[in-house]
């Protein structure tokens, strides 16, 4: 899983380079098509279970994809647009995460 590895060198890196124990909030951008949903969650959590991260949180994803993201670990934060112009997410995405 070389998305994991990528991951948490990363992370890795960046507790050194803020001289930090843990970040608070790691929230990945958008999802890789090519990479199973799955995999970023599960990585995350592992990383919290290690104590360097908090809280998991994910940017600009669909409901499907939040429900399988959630299945892995609980999701704490969402990051997608919405605005009067663009209100897509309250037919499937705002009413998954009522849900959740």
């Amino acid at each position: 899983m070389l998305v994991g590895k990528a991951i948490k060198n990363f992370i890795n890196y960046s507790l050194v380079r803020l001289g930090i124990d843990t970040i608070d909030l790691y929230q990945p951008c958008r999802l890789d098509n090519s990479v199973p949903v799955e995999d970023v969650p599960g990585t995350v959590a592992d990383l919290i279970k290690e104590g360097k991260v908090r809280y998991l949180g994910i940017s600009e994803i669909t409901a499907e994809q939040l429900r399988k993201a959630h299945s892995v670990h609980p999701v704490t934060a969402l990051e997608i647009g919405y605005s009067l112009a663009d209100r897509q997410i309250e037919s499937g995405l705002l009413p998954c995460c009522n849900y959740l």
